[in-house]
């Protein structure tokens, strides 16, 4: 049967919980994002279902410090990361609303969307793009610059899907001439930009996953002493059960995002805790194209 579908989940932890299920869903969904064949899977009522054409959108609500939890770090650099689009939210404490008001015409709002989304699901048959929206798009993917953080490869590789597939979102918001316009196609790209800029935040917090809770552990108490040298370092994160990798994977996410620096070569000298690493946070810049 043909599966097309909508998964829109406000909070990921809510909704999936422990970090297999977790692990399973993603991958499960990293495989099908640009896999069209046919998926059989088994279930425990229904016995084998077969599955063809399959097209999920999926949006979904989470925090970095659940996903840093959760999500293993070869899945940040597996690929996953660059199926997905970030769009990262910003808080302004200084707007309050003591009891949000609709507006007077939400009703009439909330039907049009109603009708515009029922003749969207209804819409059949091939998109496509203008003659100077394929140029345009041609045109970037030739000339766009290749990344020089090793981490952002795998975003690069999958942004030209992610536009196409963006610029077809755009065109179905307008209406539904299946016709991907010059301005559809912009707009794709302006967004896909965004993406990209707040890629490398989120993936970075999250690759320091596989010891958090003993790697914060580990980070507290360099705060706590303020300087550490590193055979003492390395003699604590023993006594808490961290192998050599896992130990010396969480001491470089730390120089990096400048949670301590180091006087003398790496497996020897001082680390000194100097905390400046922030939440990932996305700069205002201009959009992209």
């Amino acid at each position: 049967m043909d599966s097309k579908l909508w998964l829109i989940m406000g909070e990921l932890s809510a909704s999936v919980g422990s970090k297999e299920m977790a692990s399973t869903l993603i991958r499960k969904l990293t495989e099908l994002y640009s896999n069209t064949d046919e998926q059989v899977d088994v279930t425990r009522t229904h016995g084998e279902e077969t599955f063809k054409g399959c097209v999920i959108n999926w949006l979904v609500g989470t925090t970095p410090d659940w996903l840093r939890d959760v999500v293993d770090s070869t899945m940040v650099d597996g690929g996953f990361f660059g199926r997905v689009c970030t769009v990262v939210g910003k808080e302004d404490l200084s707007v309050r609303i003591p009891v949000p008001i609709y507006p007077r015409d939400a009703d009439k709002l909330f039907a049009a969307l109603q009708a515009h989304l029922a003749k969207v699901e209804a819409c059949q048959g091939e998109m496509v793009f203008e003659a100077k929206a394929e140029e345009m798009i041609t045109t970037w993917y030739k000339h766009r610059p290749a990344p020089n953080d090793k981490g952002q490869v795998a975003l690069w590789r999958r942004q030209p899907a992610l536009l196409r597939k963006l610029a077809i979102v755009c065109s179905l918001a307008r209406g539904t001439s299946r016709v991907i316009t010059m301005d559809d196609a912009v707009l794709a790209r302006q967004l896909t930009g965004e993406c990209a800029r707040n890629h490398p935040a989120i993936a970075d917090y999250v690759r320091s996953g596989p010891t958090t809770d003993k790697g914060r552990q580990l980070l507290a108490w360099i705060r706590g002493s303020g300087k550490v040298s590193h055979v003492d370092l390395s003699k604590r994160a023993m006594k808490m059960w961290l192998s050599l990798f896992e130990f010396q994977q969480q001491v470089h996410f730390w120089l990096d995002a400048q949670e301590i620096s180091r006087s003398g070569g790496p497996g020897k000298g001082v680390y000194t805790y100097i905390g400046k690493r922030k939440m990932p946070v996305v700069k205002d810049e201009e959009p992209d194209g």
